[in-house]
């Protein structure tokens, strides 16, 4: 017969009775369920086999546990049951020795039982604080077959054996860890060591602790102990301070400012590039001229954005000074095309002759606009020489 301990860490042997039927009430006071509650299985005299040394008895009432398989089977099945030396119980499931090798004197057996179950009266619970719960329970209960543990302070795990790493172990699980940075009132240990997110999510790297002050690695362009500062040249939103912020230009140069066509190029510019750094290249719209787009040049109209000729200039984008009636034909002509860089073509008037309008004929008139003959000439506009007695009849 095997019977359940209620003395923790106990362990015993196996024992053979010959009936086992006939022993079940002597006993049954002492191995009633009241008395083992704390047992972790129930031992009653029941028959499992029998060999010629008597009937062997095992546990009852559940199937047989898995860990009873080795040694226990084991142990039944090489017969060493009657020599006081037979363990074959787990920690918590042992089965206790009887002091005496068996026989088949039943009265003996009863009188065994009847000493063992007095034994076993005595004792009342299995699971306790310190060999089940390292001693660190408030509580220990028995749930089934297992020891349950109500840890004290901030003690976890089935047996109360894990202290979080926030908490001081040396305290008993109680107080916050300040050895290993863990700051705070107890129960409310934080952690005192610097995270990225000190950083601002701004860094590499983070280190040191909050109460003394963090040592951020920042990433990209970010300043400040806590990489909280991105300078104005740089994108702090959308670039995370890793590009250059509208208006800057050329990130690997530290973003200088960037040319712009109004405080670069005069506003007159179609295209603009450069910075201030480097220098500015102004693509300049129009006829402006200059580095800056900052000339307009003659003949052309600059309040016209350079867009036009001036008057008097033809020809855009050349804008050339154009031939004039007064300045190129003498005032003497009716029209006039062609410019300075060409050539003017007069349309004389009157009896005005030459390219620039400005010959007339002797028999006419010059002061009198050449349209009239000449003192000593008549019939206008043929003007004929006049006849008379001295020139041409030698005063006969």
């Amino acid at each position: 017969n095997s019977f359940c301990t209620l003395l923790e860490g106990t362990r015993g042997p196996c024992t053979v009775v010959q009936s086992p039927a006939l022993f079940e009430s002597a006993v049954a006071n002492f191995f009633a369920p009241r008395r083992l509650y704390h047992c972790r299985w129930r031992c009653w005299l029941q028959p499992f086999a029998s060999t010629q040394v008597g009937t062997r008895v095992l546990h009852p009432r559940k199937p047989r546990p898995a860990a009873l398989a080795t040694p226990a089977v084991r142990c039944l099945e090489t017969r060493l049951l009657d020599t006081a030396s037979c363990f074959f119980c787990s920690f918590r499931r042992c089965c206790l020795r009887v002091p005496f090798v068996m026989h088949r004197q039943l009265l003996l057996v009863a009188v065994a039982f009847v000493a063992l179950g007095a034994s076993l009266a005595a004792a009342e619970t299995f699971c306790t604080n310190q060999n089940d719960c390292n001693g660190r329970a408030t509580r220990v209960d028995v749930v089934g077959d297992n020891c349950v543990c109500t840890c004290k302070n901030k003690w976890s795990g089935s047996q109360c054996q894990d202290c979080p790493i926030e908490f001081n172990v040396a305290a008993d699980c109680y107080g916050c860890n300040n050895a290993a940075g863990y700051i705070g009132t107890y129960p409310n240990c934080v952690s005192d060591h610097c995270t990225l997110l000190d950083c601002n999510n701004h860094a590499s790297a983070a280190s040191g602790l909050r109460s003394t002050g963090c040592t951020c690695d920042c990433i990209n362009q970010w300043t400040g102990q806590l990489c909280q500062t991105c300078p104005p040249n740089f994108d702090g939103e959308g670039g995370n301070c890793g590009a250059c912020a509208p208006g800057y230009d050329d990130y690997a140069a530290g973003c200088p400012l960037a040319c712009t066509n109004q405080a670069n190029c005069s506003g007159h510019a179609d295209t603009v590039s450069g910075t201030i750094l480097s220098g500015c290249t102004c693509t300049c719209g129009n006829r402006w001229q200059g580095d800056k787009c900052e000339t307009c040049p003659a003949g052309v109209n600059a309040s016209a954005n350079c867009g036009a000729c001036l008057d008097g200039y033809i020809n855009y984008p050349n804008c050339e000074l154009a031939c004039t009636v007064a300045d190129d034909c003498n005032g003497h002509a009716s029209n006039v095309t062609g410019t300075a860089n060409t050539t003017c073509q007069c349309s004389c008037t009157g009896n005005w002759t030459g390219a620039a309008c400005d010959q007339c004929d002797a028999k006419y008139n010059a002061s009198a606009g050449c349209d009239k003959c000449a003192d000593g000439f008549e019939n206008f506009p043929n003007c004929y020489k006049t006849c008379t007695n001295a020139a041409n009849c030698n005063g006969h």
